[in-house]
C-alpha cells in the first residue's frame, strides 16, 4: 500500500487507529486499475484469437457427406493448419457460426444473401435406397420414400438435415447407428436396406451385392453451397465446385 501511495505521491487511504478505508483519490486508483486489467484481459484474448485463427480451421456442414469431400481438398490447400469438423442440422446457426467467427467455411443448401459473404455452389447430392440384389424393390429404376413404408432399414444417425426426410417416413423402421464405421461394418454384414448418397457411397466400404436406387422425392435431392466471409477470400478460391 505505502508503495502506491510512493509511486502516485499522494494518500489512497483515510487511516484511523483501528481502520483504513480508500479515500476519492484510492477509490479513482482502483477504478482505473480495474480498467487497465480489462483491457490487458481484452488485449490477451485478442492476440490469442487472433494466434488461433492462422493455426486453426473449423468447418461445418449441415450434411456430413460433402464435408467428407471437402475436408482432403482445403487440407491440401492450407499446409500447417489444424483441421476440426461440425455437423449441424440448424442452417441458421451454421450462418451465425460463419459471421462471428466460429465457423471459417461452412457448407449449406442455399446461399447466404449478404455482400460481406461469398458462396459459390459446390457439390449436389442425391438421396438412394441400397437394397440386397434379391431385394423385392432392387428391380425398380426409382422409388418414393413412401414405397418404403412397413420396411426396417439402418441408419446413420449423424445426417444433418437429411434427418428431415426420414423423420417424415413415419412407416418406416429405423435401426440407428452413431458410430460411422460401425455403420459401414453392419451394412456390408447385413441384408436391411439403407440410404446412400452419390457422395456418401465413395467414402465407405464398398457394398457388394447390392442395387442402389435413387429416391425421385423433392427432398431427396439437395445443392450444396460453400460460404466463406470475404476477408478468407484465399481459402474459398482454390476450391474446385463438383458440380
Amino acid at each position: 500500500m505505502q508503495k502506491l501511495e510512493e509511486h502516485f505521491d499522494a494518500p489512497l487511504f483515510s487511516r484511523t487507529k483501528n481502520r483504513m478505508t480508500l479515500n476519492d483519490t484510492g477509490i479513482c486508483a482502483v477504478q482505473g486499475a480495474r480498467r487497465i486489467i480489462e483491457a490487458a484481459s481484452s488485449f490477451d484474448e485478442s492476440v490469442h484469437e487472433k494466434i488461433r485463427s492462422l493455426t486453426r480451421l473449423v468447418l461445418a456442414s449441415s450434411a456430413p457427406a460433402p464435408l467428407w469431400q471437402l475436408m482432403p481438398e482445403v487440407s491440401m490447400d492450407a499446409p500447417g493448419m489444424t483441421l476440426s469438423s461440425e455437423i449441424l442440422d440448424d442452417e441458421d446457426q451454421l450462418e451465425s457460426g460463419l459471421r462471428d467467427g466460429t465457423y471459417r467455411m461452412i457448407l449449406i443448401s442455399h446461399p447466404i444473401g449478404d455482400t460481406d459473404i461469398l458462396c459459390k455452389r459446390y457439390v449436389r447430392e442425391q438421396l438412394f435406397v441400397s437394397f440386397p440384389a434379391g431385394h423385392q424393390l432392387a428391380g425398380h429404376k426409382q422409388l418414393w420414400a413412401k414405397d418404403l413404408a412397413g420396411l426396417t432399414m439402418l441408419l446413420y444417425s449423424n445426417l444433418g438435415i437429411w434427418k428431415k426426410i426420414h423423420e417424415s417416413m413415419t412407416e418406416t423402421h429405423f435401426i440407428l447407428q452413431t458410430d460411422r464405421q460401425a455403420f459401414s461394418d453392419l451394412v456390408t454384414a447385413s441384408v436391411l436396406p439403407n440410404f446412400v448418397t452419390n457422395i456418401s457411397q465413395n467414402h465407405q466400404n464398398p457394398q457388394l451385392n447390392r442395387v442402389t436406387v435413387p429416391l425421385m422425392d423433392k427432398e431427396a435431392k439437395k445443392t450444396f453451397y460453400l460460404c466463406v466471409r470475404k476477408s478468407d477470400r484465399q481459402l474459398f478460391q482454390h476450391i474446385k465446385p463438383r458440380i
